[in-house]
C-alpha cells in the first residue's frame, strides 16, 4: 500500500499536497517524509491525539466480558505539507494564524502547541488547529 500512496502523492494535480497518517499506521515518519519529498519543499506537523473508541471498548467481548487490555490512549497524528516552498509555508503560516485561542481543555482537535522537527527545517509550532 505504500507504494500506491506515494503514486497518488507523486501524480496528483495540485500546487500543495497535505497526507495526514499517525504513529499506528504502516506508514513510517521517515518514509512519509521521503514520499512528500518529490513534491518540493515538506513541513512536517505532528501533534498528540486521542485514539478512537475502540481503543478504549475494544477490549470486551459480545457479552460484555473484558477480555483483554487498553495498550494506549494517545498516538500522534502527522500532517506532511508538501509542494513549492513558498506555498507550502505560506499554508503553514495561515493556518497557525488561524489558530484558536485558548485551547480548551480536553478537546483532542485542540492539542497544545510544542516545537516539531521538520523536514528539513524546524518550524515553532503544532498542533491540529494549524491547518484550519
Amino acid at each position: 500500500m505504500p507504494v500506491a500512496l506515494a503514486e497518488v502523492v507523486s501524480r496528483i494535480d495540485a500546487t500543495v499536497v497535505v497526507v495526514s497518517c499517525n504513529d499506528e499506521s504502516w506508514l513510517g515518519r521517515d518514509d512519509l517524509l521521503e514520499m512528500c519529498a518529490g513534491r518540493g519543499h515538506v513541513e512536517l506537523l505532528e501533534f498528540d491525539s486521542k485514539r478512537y473508541v475502540g481503543a478504549q471498548i475494544g477490549i470486551h467481548d459480545p457479552a460484555g466480558q473484558k477480555v483483554g487490555q487498553v495498550s494506549h490512549l494517545r498516538n500522534v497524528e502527522r500532517l506532511a505539507v508538501c509542494g513549492p516552498r513558498a506555498e507550502v509555508l505560506g499554508a503553514v503560516d495561515a493556518g497557525a494564524s488561524r489558530r484558536r485561542s485558548p485551547i480548551r481543555p480536553g478537546c483532542s482537535l485542540c492539542s497544545p502547541i510544542r516545537p516539531v522537527r521538520s523536514w528539513p527545517r524546524t518550524i515553532g509550532f503544532a498542533g491540529s488547529e494549524a491547518l484550519r
